[in-house]
């Protein structure tokens, strides 16, 4: 399940988040969220990160989302905040 449309930019509050894709790697630094892609098969191994990235295209926020963590949250693109959903 992705966010869009089910809750508010946490930013602006407009219901506008828009799902830009899912990025996943296996080591080292997080690739450039222009990497994330909306059609990415899950592979079996449990060493690989994934989040899901958004923005609102009402004030332009970016978004992403762990998908290993236990807690619903985005966090802002920079370190500029973390919500709990």
């Amino acid at each position: 399940m992705t966010l869009e449309k089910t809750y508010p930019c946490p930013k602006c509050g407009a219901y506008r988040l828009v799902y830009d894709g899912m990025l996943v790697w296996r080591s080292g630094s997080r690739p450039p969220r222009s990497l994330a892609r909306k059609e990415i098969g899950f592979s079996p191994r449990a060493d690989y990160e994934r989040e899901r990235c958004y923005h609102c295209e009402n004030c332009g926020a970016e978004f992403f989302e762990d998908m290993d963590s236990s807690v619903a949250r985005l966090y802002e693109e920079g370190g500029k905040g973390v919500y709990e959903l």
